[in-house]
């Protein structure tokens, strides 16, 4: 214990010698984050590494933004505790670089290649873990918004892989997926010639539960609503059309939505497929008001009702509470980690100045 000291007053003085005094703001969150990362780094202390890491992120929630200067030392060491770490305890550690990711936003840029690195290393070692990742990947889009893109490219061939093999009775792990391609927006836009074949996959295959075939048809409709799917319209829209003939009604009450998504971004241009789409509704006697107005309209030239519309600003957000009951039940103990590291820096300032 007093080597421990010794070595923290070092470090306390070592810091005053490069003009970091009491009397900066920054001082003694430096202080406290640097004797944290010297637990981090001790293997012999590994138990503790998890209240470290609540002890840190307590320090960024609290601090925000000013906390980015210590980001060049955090990163590496979160990502060296992940890679250290026994398998029950990793979910945490990549829950909390989420959050940590949507506290400092864009300025989590200069890390991503590492970050991505390691995501993608543990992508597939386990459902619950791959939906960890997946929220990371997330709060990444979110803080980079259209610089996102970049990343994707690296990303994409995961995602896709997940709706091409999931056969996990409640298919959850697609679910997520189709939820994070919302989430991307506009960033995905280039990559929709890999995207929509795999999603309209999904929906055609009857072999697939109805429930995600109904998921799948209904993210092509949001997904209009963010990019353009013009391109791809004969792709979705014929397979649209034969979901209309099967026998599901909420699938094919999805479909027609979809299908009204589409009109209000193509227009004109839906007018090639009105027929295709008729002779279906005719022979299985499907009706649906707000398709068949939207039809009319467009037939006729008049403006599309707007309060028909999906709506073109759609914000989709990350929910909140898995972090927020994680955060209610660690707050206990991260005060008295902070309480405890300030007892001791008031402690070794006293020393220090009895010394002087």
């Amino acid at each position: 214990m007093q080597l421990r000291l010794e070595s923290n007053q070092m470090t306390d003085i070592s810091l005053m010698m490069t003009g970091l005094t009491p009397s900066n703001k920054e001082y003694y969150p430096t202080v406290v984050i640097n004797a944290l990362l010297q637990i981090l780094k001790d293997p012999s202390l590994v138990q503790h590494h998890t209240a470290v890491i609540e002890a840190i992120m307590n320090i960024f929630r609290t601090l925000g933004l000013e906390c980015i200067s210590f980001l060049d030392k955090i990163i590496p060491a979160f990502i060296a505790v992940i890679r250290s770490s026994s398998p029950n305890r990793r979910e945490s550690y990549f829950n909390q670089l989420s959050i940590l990711v949507t506290i400092v936003r864009q300025h989590i840029r200069t890390y991503l290649p590492d970050i991505v690195e390691v995501l993608q290393e543990y992508w597939n070692v386990s459902p619950s873990l791959q939906a960890t990742i997946l929220q990371l990947v997330e709060a990444i889009a979110r803080s980079l918004e259209g610089e996102f893109k970049i990343y994707l490219a690296g990303l994409l061939p995961l995602l896709l892989g997940v709706l091409e093999k999931d056969v996990s009775t409640r298919r959850q792990p697609s679910e997520r997926v189709l939820h994070a391609f919302l989430v991307f927006g506009s960033s995905s836009e280039e990559y929709m010639h890999l995207i929509i074949p795999v999603i309209v996959k999904v929906f055609e295959k009857q072999q697939q539960p109805s429930f995600i075939r109904k998921s799948a048809i209904e993210t092509i409709g949001k997904l209009s609503r963010q990019v353009n799917l013009n391109d791809y319209a004969s792709k979705i829209i014929h397979p649209l059309s034969r979901v209309l003939a099967g026998t599901d009604p909420a699938l094919r009450l999805a479909a027609l939505d979809t299908l009204c998504a589409l009109i209000f971004q193509l227009g004109k241009d839906y007018l090639h497929f009105v027929g295709t789409v008729k002779k279906v509704l005719i022979t299985h006697q499907i009706q649906h008001q707000n398709y068949e107005l939207l039809v009319s309209k467009l037939q006729k030239g008049e403006p599309l009702p707007q309060d028909l519309s999906p709506g073109r600003d759609i914000i989709i957000r990350m929910t909140r509470r898995h972090f927020l009951i994680s955060v209610t039940k660690s707050l206990t103990r991260i005060q008295f980690i902070l309480r405890l590291h300030g007892m001791r820096l008031a402690s070794q300032r006293k020393k220090i100045g009895k010394s002087g």
